[in-house]
């Protein structure tokens, strides 16, 4: 049976189409039509239907005859129905891998179809419908979007993963990275398949990986784990853990790797810091003959560090093991106290054992020990354990002893000393000489006992409970109240010791400084006079520099520049006299050029000498035609940032401002070399900041001092002129920086002030 037939747009066939063809050859091309898997659909060119098989019907869920002369766009979603309609054709034509037409069945659920077409021609050739062949592609579009978001979903877990994973081919090359691998070695996305394990692999562990990867992928195991180091594309050592998996293909042969990467560096660098800290205590307690130990307290058993033995020496056999045979070793006339002592930390909570005392020398002279330890208490405040240490004090007691026998002579001595003695227990004075007796106003009795921070003014004490309540033994000064209403500047160094019952005792010497202060005041105060005098000095002197170089502009462009001028004028008024030879024309045009020239630089002269810009563009512009001026003389790129600043900065302010701005760049233009320069200039609260950079050969600033260059110096002087600082950093090789801070008080505070001044005289 012909399309056209189909479509109906004939009664009869066509002459010599209808001899070949029966009625069976018609029922079996209607049997295919309907029997196909595909949706055939038939449209005239306005897209009514002309024809659809029962598969078409069944997908649009509608029957044949519901559909008969149905338009195709009633079956269409929005954006498809405008495109369709638009042209009908071209829309049937949109074919290709991932592209589904979106239609609706009749009950409003959604069909998704692929869909090829082919126009349908009459006997003239002209185009009289279009047949489309649609297939139900509705479940392979879930599964595909389903399958995408997995995709999507394990792309995030890949990438989002706090380890890193990578996929290995059997020759040992990347083939795909998550992230966190990337980063960890450094490697762009596209790179890593470049890169083989064994390149970013330690060359120690390299050998071992080898062979591992070897046997993982013959299939000799399914899976491996290792530290080891990998070289990240920087060169920085990482330490790793890996978890290696064989992947194998449909039929169990090795296909690829996944390893697990987990960066371990800081776990390695523990504990290597573990084990030297472990290293260095064990050398540290031997150094300080020290011993760490346990007690038990329900079994009384002893545990000790491995050191024991050289601490006390003894021989293993006579390590005390027990409570009861460490008591044992304690010299007799010690022995009842430490044992007292103890039983006191064990029944008295928040109180830390602390005894010294004598053991039985197994030969030799007897030998003195500090024991110190805490108590750890289960919930209600039973002892479990005791811990602590124990340090051989001997050389210390025999020093403390040698140290009370010298008592005496100490106390001679203190007295005839020039210089105040005090000596303290727990910030308590116990005792003092006489020359701090003297300089306190006090006697002995009225000081002994005293807090030493009383004796202090009070503006001094928290400095003295500060330098009381630590080791420093640097010197410091302070203040004394003396009863009669009188102070007294001292300057105090400090020691502490320990006394054989270990207490801490600290020893002050203090020296009387109020007349060296005094005349220290009296310097300070002629100093600031002669610095005054020297920024008065500057001042006066900055001002007649910024008037000489106003005088000689105004001499330059009223005098000089205007004589250049007529000369300019008289040459070419002399090139308009009628019969002059060519030769004097050229001379004349040549003297003319020569006198622009000179008007020109007189010009730039005065511009330099006084920035007249500022009078008449403002500061702000002014700077910039300054840098740009700079920049068309040079071939170093010079870059800028001005900020406004004509409210800031007025008169000599702003004058000083603009000098230090063009000394900084012709500084840079005649010494520095460089290729690249920035300038800029900000405003912050109360506060402006020049900052001037280069690239170039730079200097050493401190030979740079003492040169006698008054370019820096001119600088620094204008900047302290208006109360701010300047600072130059410089290294040769390596470039300048050049930063000024300059103090301004904001237009709003000044009009504040100026409204406040005129209310008060009201």
């Amino acid at each position: 049976m012909s399309i056209r037939r189909i479509l109906g747009l004939e009664g009869t066939p066509r002459p010599q189409d209808a001899a070949p063809h029966s009625d069976l050859s018609q029922v079996g091309v209607r049997k295919i039509v309907d029997t196909t898997r595909e949706g055939v659909w038939l449209f005239d060119l306005e897209g009514r239907t002309t024809f659809v098989n029962q598969r078409m019907a069944d997908m649009l869920g509608a029957s044949v005859d519901d559909l008969i002369g149905a338009r195709l766009m009633e079956f269409l979603d929005n954006d498809e129905r405008v495109e369709a309609e638009r042209d009908l054709r071209a829309w049937l034509g949109q074919s290709g891998e991932g592209r589904y037409h979106h239609l609706h069945r009749r009950d409003g659920t959604d069909l998704w179809a692929r869909i090829s077409s082919s126009a349908v021609e009459n006997e003239s050739n002209a185009i009289v419908g279009l047949l489309g062949m649609f297939t139900d592609a509705t479940d392979r579009r879930d599964m595909e979007q389903a399958l995408q978001h997995a995709q999507a979903q394990f792309r995030i877990v890949f990438d989002s993963s706090p380890i890193g994973i990578v996929v290995v081919n059997p020759e040992g090359y990347a083939v795909l990275a998550n992230t966190m691998m990337l980063n960890l070695l450094g490697y762009q996305r596209e790179e890593i398949k470049q890169v083989s394990f064994e390149h970013v692999t330690h060359p120690d562990d390299v050998a071992e990986d080898r062979r591992l990867y070897a046997a993982l992928m013959r299939g000799d195991m399914e899976c491996f784990r290792r530290e080891k180091r990998y070289v990240s594309r920087n060169g920085r050592t990482i330490w790793v853990h890996v978890n290696a998996s064989l992947v194998r293909g449909a039929q169990g042969e090795p296909q690829y790797a996944i390893s697990m990467i987990e960066d371990v560096t800081e776990k390695q660098q523990a504990e290597h810091a573990l084990r030297d800290s472990s290293n260095q205590l064990r050398h540290a307690l031997d150094a300080a003959r020290m011993v760490i130990w346990r007690l038990d307290v329900a079994s009384g058993g002893m545990q000790w560090s491995d050191n024991v033995h050289r601490v006390f020496d003894l021989t293993p056999s006579r390590t005390p093991r027990t409570r009861h045979e460490l008591e044992a070793m304690v010299a007799p006339q010690d022995r009842a106290r430490v044992t007292r002592e103890i039983e006191r930390v064990l029944q008295t909570p928040d109180v830390k054992f602390v005894s010294v005392f004598q053991m039985n020398a197994q030969e030799g002279e007897p030998r003195w020990f500090e024991a110190r330890g805490e108590v750890e208490r289960d919930a209600n405040g039973n002892p479990l354990y005791m811990l602590g240490a124990v340090m051989d004090v001997t050389i210390r007691e025999r020093a403390e002893q040698a140290l009370r026998d010298s008592e005496a002579r100490f106390r001679t001595l203190a007295d005839a000393a020039f210089e105040g003695i005090a000596i303290t227990d727990q910030r308590q004075l116990v005792d003092v000489n006489d020359r701090l007796l003297a300089m306190l106003g006090r006697s002995r009795e009225e000081v002994i006992g005293l807090d030493a921070e009383q004796v202090f003014a009070s503006e001094t004490a928290p400095l003295m409970q500060r330098k009381m309540g630590s080791s420093d033994i640097g010197v410091y000064e302070a203040l004394i109240d003396r009863p009669d209403g009188s102070r007294t500047h001292v300057e105090i160094q400090a020691r502490s010791f320990q006394t054989n019952r270990g207490r801490t005792l600290r020893v002050a010497a203090v020296r009387d400084v109020t007349a060296r202060r005094r005349a220290a005041e009296l310097l300070r105060q002629s100093q600031e006079r002669e610095l005054r005098a020297r920024e008065e000095f500057s001042r006066h002197l900055l001002n007649a520099q910024e008037l000489e170089r106003q005088r000689l502009a105004n001499e330059l462009h009223d005098s000089l520049g205007q004589n250049l001028s007529l000369i300019r004028n008289r040459m070419h008024l002399a090139l308009e006299v009628p019969g002059i030879s060519p030769q004097v024309a050229d001379h004349l045009r040549a003297v003319a050029e020569i006198a622009s020239d000179c008007v020109a630089e007189v010009r730039n002269l005065a511009q330099n000498l006084r920035p007249v810009q500022i009078e008449q563009l403002g500061l702000t512009e002014a700077l910039n035609s300054l840098v740009e001026r700079v920049r068309e003389s040079t071939t170093t790129t010079i870059q800028s940032r001005i900020e406004h600043v004509d409210d800031v900065l007025q008169g000599e302010g702003a004058t000083h401002l603009y000098r230090i701005c063009q000394e900084a760049l012709n500084n840079m233009l005649r010494h520095s070399q460089a290729r690249k320069a920035t300038l800029s200039l900000e405003r912050d609260v109360g506060m402006l900041h020049l900052d001037v950079r280069d690239d170039g050969i730079g200097f050493d600033t401190a030979n740079a001092v003492g040169s006698g260059g008054l370019g820096l110096s001119s600088m620094r002087e204008r900047a302290q002129i208006l109360g701010g600082t300047l600072d130059v950093r410089s290294t040769p090789g390596r470039g300048t920086h050049l930063h000024v801070h300059l103090p301004f008080t904001e237009p709003a505070d000044r009009d504040s002030g100026r409204q406040d001044d005129g209310a008060g005289q009201e």
